[in-house]
């Protein structure tokens, strides 16, 4: 399947209602000494020029609609090409626009600028990344090198291959063009190691009259990287994230934690490819520093997880995002909430605190949650138990992207997912069709699943307003992986296209489902739990406290969540005029809770 833009939404997982929206937040307070966010003062070196109406102009994303006569051609830097628009081209099923493909193989931080001229029709350009078989738009424009010609000036995130499509603006459209490359070099890119360096008034510079220096570094999915600034000469301050200053997502920024003045960054990376390192000063300074870059080695799954353990044993796998890269829709209780759940599941359940596993943040993309599902899940035999709990955002696709049919009505023809970490746009969700294929695959037949999923901000509490995840938050940055998940030992993507294959046999395996709220509702999170904290979301707080009830009271799932549903439902309309109606369904609701966790 060919990447595919999502759309937020408010239902979710299983066709079994869960709720993704809204809660209230305080203002951020002002910023202290190691605490700054310099995202604020990046320079956007990235331009594109607005041309004539530009937004009716569709986003081409794939080629999957496309006819397959045309050619595909490459083009390099200093390099003019003078070719046409024929009616036997590529043509966006978007407009019915002709349109040339090229590739171009960039490097990480290279500015190139794109020219497309041409006498006989309005020129359009884009930019991707990708091939031209599996490629995502990242740059468009129409008149930006005057009159009816295009020009797009951006400086490239990664190194790889990307996609040019010399386009027009209008249908049909045919005839003579040139087109043409320049390029600026990129940033160099460092091994581990130790390097020096200097920041000086002719570097390049930030909005808060600091200077910077960036780096590339070429790393490895599960790679513990440590990155650390040292200088004398100025206070130092470390940034490191994907892309290059301008156009950046951010993964860590530290100003003393290597002590003293010197900064240190330390994150076990989440995916393949170039990262950017900024050495920077926290105030306005030059001088001399040294960047040191230690790197381990990443373990293979049947190292991380090992399996091998008891078959009637006690498994959890806790998810907790509040981290959103690259993105406002960064949360504030999922990781909270996800430490409230283990300590639960440990003091009033007995389960081993080696047989919980915690993902946070950039831990928790699809590769190492679907491998920790089923290689850490996966040893609980029949008489053990299997507890998987979500604490994040929640997304509704624009179509049914997974199995379809009777193995998966959709009454309104859509798929949900839950929104997980992801650098890159591809891979930033779970399918619910991929999460029920998953739960098949389990061996046990105690499996209890937990999903908070939440479209909110922090709030205080007692407090109201509304901070919404919306489809112009996020639509434009996401994209459905190429593939979804199959059988693989690492559940890696095995099913192309409808993905149905992957998923025969869903709903085999029993279960209980535990959701937030209603999907017509609002899951709130709320500041102001002594006992838990100070910080959680509402549902999670509630359930902590049934959970320990029902570990020694004998009562069963559907008894529990009569308690947390008026708990939930009181206090959300007491503090916010609004109801939160937690929900519970699934084979094994009106089993002992107790009997399911294996107490």
């Amino acid at each position: 399947m060919n990447r595919t833009r999502l759309r937020t939404g408010w239902s979710w997982l299983l066709a079994l209602v869960v709720l993704s929206y809204g809660a209230a937040c305080n203002s951020e307070p002002a910023a202290e000494k190691g605490e700054i966010d310099k995202r604020d003062y990046f320079d956007v070196v990235s331009t594109s020029a607005d041309g004539k109406d530009e937004a009716s102009k569709p986003r081409a994303n794939s080629y999957d609609a496309m006819e397959a006569t045309g050619t595909v051609g490459t083009i390099t830097a200093g390099q003019t090409i003078n070719g046409s628009l024929r009616s036997d081209d590529y043509l966006l099923p978007d407009d019915n626009s002709y349109v040339d493909p090229y590739t171009y193989e960039g490097t990480l931080g290279e500015r190139i600028t794109i020219t497309l001229t041409s006498s006989a029709f309005d020129a359009y350009l884009h930019l991707a990344e990708g091939t031209p078989s599996a490629y995502r738009t990242i740059a468009q424009d129409d008149d930006g090198a005057g009159n009816s010609n295009a020009q797009i000036v951006h400086v490239l995130p990664a190194t790889g291959t990307y996609t040019i499509l010399a386009n027009s603006y209008a249908a049909g459209a045919t005839g003579s063009y040139t087109l043409s490359v320049t390029s600026e070099a990129g940033m160099s890119v460092i091994a581990a190691g130790t390097h020096s360096g200097s920041l000086s008034s002719s570097d390049q510079g930030f909005d808060d009259g600091t200077y910077f220096d960036t780096y590339g570094y070429q790393g490895r999915a599960g790679e513990q990287l440590t990155v650390t600034l040292n200088s004398g000469a100025f206070d130092a301050f470390l940034m490191l994230g994907v892309g290059t200053p301008g156009n950046m997502r951010m993964i860590r920024t530290d100003d003393d934690g290597a002590g003293g003045s010197d900064a240190q960054v330390s994150v076990r990376l989440p995916e393949d490819g170039t990262y950017t390192i900024v050495a920077n000063s926290y105030a306005a300074g030059t001088g001399d520093y040294t960047l040191s870059i230690n790197a381990q080695a990443a373990r293979s799954y049947d190292q991380v997880y090992p399996g091998g353990g008891d078959p009637n044993g006690q498994y959890a796998l806790l998810i907790g995002i509040n981290d959103y890269p690259d993105t406002d829709s960064d949360l504030a209780s999922p990781v909270a909430d996800a430490e409230i759940m283990r300590d639960v599941l440990i003091n009033s359940y007995g389960f081993p605190a080696e047989n919980i596993v915690l993902l946070q943040d950039e831990e928790a993309t699809r590769d190492n949650i679907a491998a920790a599902f089923q290689r850490h899940l996966g040893q609980a035999g029949p008489g053990g138990s299997a507890v998987f709990y979500y604490s994040g955002h929640g997304l509704q696709l624009d179509g049914n992207y997974g199995a379809d049919g009777s193995a998966d009505p959709e009454e309104d023809g859509k798929d949900e997912a839950i929104y997980i970490w992801a650098l890159e746009s591809a891979g930033g969700v779970l399918l619910d069709d991929e999460i029920g294929y998953m739960v098949d695959q389990l061996n046990t037949d105690n499996t209890l699943l937990i999903l908070d999923s939440c479209h909110s901000g922090t709030a205080a509490r007692g407090a109201g307003g509304g901070k919404v995840v919306t489809y112009e938050d996020v639509a434009d940055g996401l994209y459905l992986p190429l593939k979804f998940m199959g059988a693989s030992e690492a559940m890696a993507a095995a099913a192309a296209g409808t993905g149905s294959d992957a998923v025969d046999g869903m709903g085999q395996r029993p279960y209980v489902l535990l959701s937030g709220s209603q999907d017509d509702e609002v899951s709130w999170v709320a500041q102001g739990w002594p006992d838990r904290g100070g910080l959680a979301s509402v549902f999670t707080y509630y359930l902590a406290g049934g959970l320990e009830q029902a570990a020694t009271s004998g009562m069963t799932f559907e008894q529990m969540m009569q308690d947390v549903r008026q708990q939930s439902v009181d206090y959300s309309q007491a503090t916010y005029s609004r109801a939160q109606t937690p929900n519970v369904s699934g084979p094994l609701a009106n089993r002992s809770v107790a009997e399911i966790l294996g107490r």
